[in-house]
């Protein structure tokens, strides 16, 4: 028989969040998320396997849902784009410093445009976190997804490709470092396996 363990202090309740494994630290890093009733979140956490800690800085992105998260373990340092307030569909980025623990919003000159329900994940070999695909189910058009792919390296983001695999929302990406690349499964519509080599 299993037993859920028990922690003193625990963070709210939540669906359509990100997290991310630093694991420069060995720890999980939660933001954002929704409640039942449809309340959005700004507060981030940390898990070390043992406690939940709350980050309290009052510089952080503001709440939404359905955001993109990566972690890059070169720069240490949680990237997260994009997302959703609302009806309203966003295009900022913010870097996590897992070092200080501390937000900072990045104003690059050039950035995807707002979405949301993409993914992200780090690229081993160009040292660049990866984002793909996403919705933005109010200005993009019919059908309303995208089949982008773009890197973001600490200062900037560049458009890598506008073409591969068909443009979708809800997918799932993570970093094979075993082989260097990155897998893409399914999504809406689609039930493909994609890599980024």
């Amino acid at each position: 028989r299993h037993h859920l363990p028990l922690f003193a202090h625990v963070p709210p309740s939540r669906m359509a969040h990100v997290m991310v494994w630093d694991s420069s630290r060995n720890r999980a890093v939660v933001f954002g998320g929704m409640n039942a009733n449809m309340q959005e979140f700004s507060d981030t956490w940390e898990f070390t396997g043992s406690s939940w800690t709350q980050n309290t800085a009052a510089t952080h992105p503001s709440g939404r849902t359905y955001a993109m998260m990566a972690y890059d373990p070169v720069r240490r340092k949680a990237v997260l784009f994009g997302g959703k307030v609302g009806l309203s569909y966003l295009s900022d980025t913010w870097e996590y410093d897992v070092t200080t623990s501390t937000w900072a919003l990045r104003t690059p000159t050039t950035s995807p445009p707002a979405r949301a329900f993409a993914a992200m994940a780090f690229d081993p070999v160009n040292n660049e976190v990866l984002l793909f695909g996403g919705t933005d189910l109010i200005n993009s058009g019919n059908p309303p997804e995208f089949e982008d792919t773009w890197s973001w390296n600490g200062t900037r983001w560049l458009l890598r490709a506008s073409s591969g695999p068909f443009a979708r929302y809800a997918h799932s990406m993570a970093t094979d470092f075993a082989r260097s690349r990155v897998v893409l499964f399914g999504g809406f519509d689609g039930n493909d396996t994609w890599e980024w080599n």
